[in-house]
């Protein structure tokens, strides 16, 4: 037996957003990560096994560096050793990969692997336009 999905399926679940009138695509996220290797292999271990659950849940790591120079110095936050930017497609796709619970022991390497870690959410402003916008809403409330 044969089950034919609702006239509308193609146009809902995941990486889709619904609006008024239409359902549009949703951005993508960036995982900022900066922290300190932890003095054990660990962090090893979590780039070895995490890399499957990256993907599963629709990520890419776009860069890997490493620090090289403090460019304004304020005294109070230290520089970290490593950088790490991933795209998740959606954020829930990043929500997602944050509760798995296939992936709660990968996350505990990820934790004793690092010191220092810092880790924020992104979104990109495409083109220009969302960030002129913000720019004149910003100038708009200060007056």
């Amino acid at each position: 037996m044969t089950v034919d999905p609702p006239a509308d399926a193609s146009a809902s679940g995941p990486g889709r957003r619904a609006g008024a009138d239409t359902l549009a695509p949703m951005p993508p996220v960036y995982a900022l990560n900066l922290f300190d290797l932890a003095p054990n292999e660990d962090y090893v271990e979590y780039q070895r096994r995490v890399a499957d659950g990256v993907r599963r849940h629709g990520a890419t790591n776009v860069w890997f560096g490493s620090f090289t120079r403090d460019l304004q110095p304020d005294g109070q936050t230290a520089p970290r050793q490593l950088m790490v930017l991933v795209e998740w497609s959606t954020r829930e796709g990043f929500d997602a990969f944050r509760a798995d619970p296939g992936l709660e022991e990968v996350h505990g390497l990820r934790k004793s692997g690092t010191r220092n870690y810092l880790w924020w959410e992104f979104e990109r402003l495409e083109a220009g336009r969302a960030w002129a916008q913000a720019l004149a809403a910003a100038r708009e409330q200060a007056g």
